[in-house]
Order: structure tokens, then sequence, then C-alpha cells
């Protein structure tokens, strides 16, 4: 792979992560992935977290991203430099902040968790075409219940 190659790609991970850390509107962080992208959020299947899921199509980007806001938000969300493989054409970026709960009997629990993106399937402009996210779903299954991890 190229140098200029790795930088775009390195620069679309980068721009990705500044977005999301200041909560940036669906307008801005479409232009960043490819028009069809697949979106998985890994993790077992329950009707309380639903954003455990995979999103595939022109519409994936925007229905992750309603159904995320519709149970949760993020604070103080950090960002570690993301990694390349340039072989692969993959980055993988990790990642900490403080995921609050915001509706149903869980309102209002929040949680530290680390997580991990894994970006890959990049178009020739650089833009992601499949995001992967691993997280905390126990964490994220509680607070949808009213409780923490603590406390279990």
């Amino acid at each position: 792979m190229s140098t200029s190659r790795s930088s775009l790609l390195l620069h679309t991970a980068r721009t990705l992560c500044a977005a999301f850390a200041r909560s940036a509107p669906l307008a801005e962080l479409q232009p960043l992935f490819t028009p069809s992208p697949t979106i998985t959020e890994h993790g077992p299947r329950t009707p309380s977290v639903p954003f455990l899921a995979t999103f595939s199509g022109p519409d994936a980007l925007e229905q992750y991203m309603s159904i995320l806001a519709r149970c949760l938000t993020v604070s103080d969300a950090e960002y570690e430099e993301p990694m390349l493989d340039d072989g692969w054409e993959v980055v993988c970026v990790k990642a900490r902040g403080t995921f609050t709960w915001v509706e149903g009997k869980g309102k209002g629990v929040r949680w530290n968790e680390e997580f991990v993106y894994l970006l890959s399937g990049f178009d020739g402009e650089g833009r992601v075409g499949v995001w992967e996210v691993w997280a905390d779903p126990l964490s994220a299954w509680l607070a949808s219940q009213g409780k923490r991890v603590d406390d279990a």
C-alpha cells in the first residue's frame, strides 16, 4: 500500500473518531462512509439492547445511529491513535468513554467502558465500507434493566 493510501485511511479514522467524540450530526458522518456500508455492533441479540446487530445498506448508518441515540449517550470519549494493517487495509481504534442509558427503567444509569472500532472495506476515496464495534454488551444490557455491573 502506498504511503498516501495509508495516510488517507488513517485520516478517515481520525476524522471519524473526532466526529464521534463531539457527537457530530449524521450529516457530518455520512461522507466518511461508502454509500452502502455494513455496521455491526457485536454482542448477543436482545430486544433490550437493539443496537447489538448488523445494519447494511444505504440507510445503515442512519439506522444504527438513531437506535444508538434512542438508547444511550456517550461523554468524555477518548480515542487512541488508530492502528493500520496496511496489507489488509484495516484500521483498529481503541477508545474509552462514559455511557448513559437514556430510556426506560434504565434511564440515567451511567458506566465507563472501553471499546474498539475495526474499520475496513475502504473504497477508492478512503470511505469506510465496514464498521465493527466491540464494546461491553453486558454493561449495556444491565443499564437497560436499571442496573450496573458493580450492582450485579
